[in-house]
């Protein structure tokens, strides 16, 4: 494991508390402990099998002390920031830049990164998370203290599950199959750190002051001024984010879906590496878990075909057709150990893979993910940005040249704006998900988000990459692959390949004469055409395993009655949707239920 944990306190004699946490990072081969006489600072790095590449940093310059994970896009023009300097890591770099602008300069960071920074001279803390929101940070403040981990685990076994409550809101929202809350967590003290946010702590304080430093800015992409040139940049942006997150990388791997996305990952980073030092992995069906697949979609052909395109090793191929757990309850331990307790969009899933992955010595794996949201998106919506800003000429052209197809599109317009779903039956599916409790006072207090409305595509695209689910997943990611020594990449959701792609018209996303219109162009040149205009599978779960999986843990958790110690789940639940939709909330359903329970104060009394 790669974690760091920092203290901010007046008081000393943690001992016991600072033993705790070490427990809790078993099997760490390095620890490294900092403190400062005449401060209130104390922090540890905890490190685990990390490949010297990518190992969590801490890092001095002066006065200032680097404790925690930082890739860097924008490296070079970084540097030029403060000339007649040779730096060799990120860490040095950010440090180098805080010195000379302050805190403004984290508004010039563009990377993945989840840091803090502490400034002996002025007695101050800097608690740093990436725009996006790829690497975890949380805290826990009380009167007399300050803590910042990259782990809701440490937190919890240096405070004391005695002293921590579970946050009811967070569960009544996860049991109403409602979007998350960025800041929460399972518990109430601790909170995890939006995105684009630092938190800093003053002289003579101990709780964090929260203040945004960066938001999404559309840019001038006028100076592109024909097609080619435009899919000139974005094909050089896109090469940009892989090579920038293959510095210093020895050993690299793609999730090869075999969608879009992960193939074109595959296919530029077979350019930029080695060949023999690229590895694929695949979420495949085998012979048992085909017969539990809905759809039974199987895309191991066009895996095949992208690995031979490429011209990668059929034996660094590597198929993840199964969980490796005995059984449903030692998954759900697991979870709790690395993500603290039940989490919105936990990647469990994904372990089976990056435990295969760090037997093979995997530093870095590439994932396709946000495509869908933004650069890949399908575009069917790129004419709201007509209809949002009043666009007259375009109204009437698209009326007298395409009338039935207008009306639709007006049709789609006004019942995305006042349904906020194009389901059918979409309220009476929402209630039908609902697991709460009837009796909680939650089901006043929440409100549905959904599917929230935004008239702009444009603005829709920014707050589908930006929300809260691409950062909930991506760090639950990292956190199951840190455990092997792994970091996770995504290439399509570098900034400055996004803010680029997200700043274009909207005509480069019209769905004409295919979905994902501006992403397919992109990959002319890099994907074969068989791959490029293959057809989008809908309806198939991210897992190829899943259905299989979650009906195990069904079966798993037959003979363990629901406990319900908070009431908030409704036991006497009547489900009336489909199969595979109960399936899914059932375990959502038990695996709440199972993590309340251990996580109570009252466990094994």
């Amino acid at each position: 494991m790669n974690h760091f944990f920092v203290l901010y306190s007046p008081h000393q004699g943690f001992t016991a508390e600072q033993k705790r946490v070490q427990e809790y990072f078993l099997g760490m081969s390095q620890v490294e402990n900092f403190s400062f006489t005449e401060s209130q600072f104390s922090a540890s790095v905890f490190r685990h099998h990390a490949w010297p590449s990518l190992a969590l940093k801490s890092c001095q310059r002066n006065h200032l002390t680097f404790i925690g994970s930082a890739r860097l896009d924008n490296w070079d023009e970084l540097k030029q920031e403060v000339q007649n300097e040779n730096f060799t890591e990120d860490s040095a770099l950010i440090l180098a830049l805080v010195d000379k602008y302050g805190e403004e300069a984290f508004e010039k960071l563009m990377g993945d990164f989840s840091f803090v920074i502490w400034d002996a001279n002025q007695q101050q803390l800097y608690s740093v998370k990436d725009p996006i929101g790829i690497r975890p940070l949380f805290y826990y403040q009380q009167a007399d203290m300050c803590i910042v981990s990259s782990s809701v685990s440490a937190i919890r076994a240096f405070v004391g599950i005695e002293h921590l409550s579970i946050h009811e809101k967070f569960v009544a929202r996860e049991l109403k199959n409602y979007p998350a809350e960025v800041e929460e967590t399972f518990f109430s003290e601790i909170h995890r750190l939006k995105p684009a946010h630092i938190g800093i702590i003053q002289p003579g304080a101990t709780a964090l002051r929260i203040k945004k430093y960066w938001t999404f800015k559309q840019i001038d992409t006028s100076q592109f001024s024909t097609e080619k040139q435009v899919y000139d940049e974005l094909r050089r942006l896109f090469q940009q984010a892989i090579e920038t997150r293959l510095r210093g990388v020895k050993r690299a791997a793609t999730q090869l879906s075999g969608g879009l996305d992960s193939s074109a990952i595959t296919v530029l980073a077979s350019r930029m590496m080695p060949k023999e030092n690229l590895f694929t992995y695949s979420f495949v069906l085998n012979e048992k878990t085909r017969a539990y697949s809905e759809l039974g979609i199987d895309e191991q052909n066009t895996q095949k075909s992208i690995i031979d395109y490429a011209g990668l090793r059929e034996e660094n191929h590597h198929h993840s057709d199964d969980v490796y757990y005995p059984n449903t309850f030692a998954m759900l331990d697991t979870a709790d150990q690395v993500m603290g307790g039940f989490a919105n969009s936990d990647s469990i899933w994904q372990d089976s893979m990056y435990k295969q992955a760090g037997g093979h010595g995997i530093e870095l794996i590439f994932s396709g993910f946000p495509g869908d949201e933004g650069i890949s998106n399908k575009g069917s919506e790129y004419f709201f940005e007509y209809f949002h800003s009043f666009d007259l000429t375009w109204m009437l052209k698209q009326a007298f040249s395409h009338p039935y197809a207008f009306l639709k599109q007006c049709y789609h317009y006004m019942k995305k704006r006042f349904v906020n779903s194009f389901k059918r039956k979409y309220n009476q599916i929402q209630k039908s998900r609902n697991l709460l409790a009837p009796q909680s006072i939650y089901h006043t207090q929440l409100k549905d988000t959904s599917f929230s409305f935004s008239s702009s595509f444009r603005q829709g695209l920014i707050d589908q990459v930006f929300r809260s689910h691409t950062c909930l997943r991506t760090e639950s990611e990292n956190l199951y692959a840190v455990q092997y020594g792994i970091v996770m990449a995504y290439p399509l959701a570098d900034l400055r390949f996004v803010q680029f792609a997200l700043s274009l018209p909207v005509e480069y996303f019209n769905p004409k004469p295919f979905t994902r219109a501006l992403f397919r162009k992109i990959c002319e040149g890099i994907l074969p055409d068989d791959v490029r205009l293959q057809k989008k599978n809908n309806g198939a779960m991210t897992l190829a395993f899943a259905e299989y999986w979650l009906k195990k843990q069904i079966e798993d958790y037959k003979n363990r009655p629901l406990k319900n110690s908070l009431g908030l789940i409704d036991t006497e639940k009547i489900w009336d949707e489909n199969e595979l939709d109960q399936v899914i909330r059932q375990a959502v359903r038990n695996k709440m239920d199972y993590l309340i329970e251990k996580n109570l104060p009252t466990l094994g009394k």
